[in-house]
């Protein structure tokens, strides 16, 4: 993992949480913005993620409640960021897992320690490069993967490519 740091336990804060239905092709996320991301893309469109501290702690307790409310009414679970705060980050993957969800990662890294990919079923990697486009544009160098049955990710970036099937 290309993170500067890695902050363990307690320090997790998010700014949003909103329901996707572009995010994971075919499912209905609850997206997370976790705050405090280090890799600071030029020309993000959530830069409100950049400083950490920003919004409201999740705690076990909040995130409990979320998971519950949403329960029947999404099909995953989408962090916004995250993977700098691994140990927490593994336990709400797994606290999903736990109550049926899907679990996704969208960073700007270029990759994710492995202890946090076991947790996922879909892993969207790379920086945003504004010539390149996102995940809609041919020429993005943005990444999807979904976990196979087989425990192998595969890519699904195509999925997302305007015009194409």
């Amino acid at each position: 993992m290309a993170s500067a740091s890695l902050s363990i336990g307690g320090n997790m804060n998010y700014a949003y949480m909103e329901i996707g239905l572009q995010e994971i092709v075919g499912e209905i996320a609850l997206c997370i913005g976790i705050t405090g991301c280090t890799v600071h893309c030029p020309g993000c469109h959530s830069k409100e993620l950049w400083q950490e501290g920003y919004g409201s702690p999740l705690t076990d307790e909040v995130y409990k409640d979320t998971l519950k409310k949403y329960k029947g009414k999404c099909s995953c679970i989408c962090f916004m960021g995250g993977d700098q705060y691994k140990e927490d980050l593994i336990k709400y993957l797994e606290m999903a897992h736990e109550e049926g969800f899907l679990t996704a990662l969208y960073t700007g890294q270029n990759w994710v320690d492995y202890d946090i990919m076991e947790w996922l079923d879909f892993l969207k990697i790379n920086p945003y490069i504004t010539s390149l486009g996102g995940l809609a544009e041919k020429t993005t160098n943005q990444r999807m993967f979904r976990k196979g049955a087989d425990g192998v990710f595969k890519d699904i970036t195509s999925s997302f490519w305007r015009g194409e099937e």
